[in-house]
């Protein structure tokens, strides 16, 4: 992976093969977490080895050992051991392990707010520790004030008495936060100023509420900033929240005095999901997956992110319409795919990684 990296350029406009500039120290077939998020780019193997793309050379650099989980705010990496957590300048925060065997758990999954430095960590038992400021209620505690401070990992007593089933992800997104229980029930806490979690006529949710319009059917989902999108069982897709550049494969006119849009199924336009037998697999804003391998395309063409030699830089798809360049170009199936800042990541089957778009390298 060196300087040529998936450079947006004008003579290319499509997606590049990161094998084509193997790098010795990474083994991609090996890759088992990426983490997009503008400037950087980060990779967890499958032996939990975090690795980092050097801006000034685009070289890849060995990092952490034993990384279970990472996520990158404002250019700098936040990962999690199993006995520590490394925040941004290098903060260490001890991690209550001593609970976690005498109940045989482990933490799983790491998630962070970075505008207010707000942590969530999650077990494989399903549940949630929490670390730092609450701000706009974000913690969803009712014995917390909002901005109060929580000093040390401290387990979310009030979340675990209230779920009726267990807790298997969470995301965050602008000052707020989305779990998602096993029986398909998701719930939100924190800034809802546009809608950002589907909640009505709260500003501020100070403790974690269900998301009754789609109650048992969430699948899996994303937070964008002020935004969130909802994959059901049934291959539906729910979104709400302020709408920006397209991610909502629509443009919706909004009520007077609406900041955002409520929980709103999408229509894919088009793309009829029981006739063809599909299944959508995973959403990212303006890329749809589905389980075949297929995707979609939504939104503005910033820096070639599309990947699509007869689009313009900038241009808009107005449609969701099948990327079928990717298609041939593909020999093997798409398995994953993952945005940053205005650049894609996908991964094949085979182990191969494709990135479009653009990063300072």
């Amino acid at each position: 992976m060196n300087g040529v990296f998936f450079e947006y350029s004008d003579k290319t406009k499509s997606f590049i093969n990161f094998n084509e500039n193997q790098n010795e120290l990474i083994n991609h077939n090996e890759i088992n977490q990426i983490i997009c998020e503008f400037p950087h780019l980060y990779f967890i193997t499958k032996n939990n080895k975090l690795y980092r793309i050097v801006l000034e050379d685009g070289k890849v650099v060995f990092q952490k050992e034993n990384v279970i989980s990472a996520t990158s705010i404002y250019g700098q990496c936040n990962y999690l051991t199993q006995n520590v957590v490394i925040l941004k300048n290098n903060n260490l925060i001890n991690l209550p392990q001593q609970v976690l065997d005498k109940n045989n758990d482990k933490f799983v999954k790491f998630a962070v707010i970075g505008s207010s430095y707000a942590n969530f960590l999650l077990t494989e038992k399903g549940k949630v520790y929490i670390y730092g400021q609450n701000s706009y209620g974000v913690f969803g505690c009712k014995n917390l004030e909002i901005d109060e401070h929580v000093t040390k990992f401290t387990k979310h007593k009030e979340l675990e008495k209230k779920m009726t089933s267990k807790i298997v992800d969470i995301k965050c997104g602008y000052n707020f936060c989305v779990i998602k229980c096993e029986n398909g029930n998701c719930y939100g806490s924190g800034y809802n100023y546009y809608t950002d979690m589907g909640i009505i006529d709260e500003n501020i949710v100070k403790e974690f509420t269900l998301l009754k319009e789609i109650e048992g059917k969430v699948k899996q989902y994303g937070c964008g900033n002020f935004s969130c999108a909802f994959l059901t069982f049934d291959g539906e897709i729910y979104i709400c929240g302020k709408q920006g550049d397209g991610q909502f494969g629509k443009k919706f006119t909004l009520k007077s005095g609406d900041l955002g849009i409520p929980l709103t199924k999408l229509e894919l336009n088009g793309i009829n999901l029981v006739k063809r037998k599909m299944k959508l697999l995973k959403l990212e804003f303006n890329f749809l997956l589905t389980e075949k391998g297929k995707v979609y395309i939504y939104g503005k063409n910033v820096y070639g992110i599309f990947g699509c030699k007869t689009l313009k830089n900038d241009e808009e798809m107005k449609d969701f319409t099948k990327h079928t360049e990717l298609e041939k170009k593909m020999k093997s199936k798409i398995v994953d795919i993952k945005c940053g800042y205005n650049f894609c990541v996908i991964k094949c089957e085979n182990g191969n990684c494709y990135g479009s778009g653009y990063i300072f390298v």
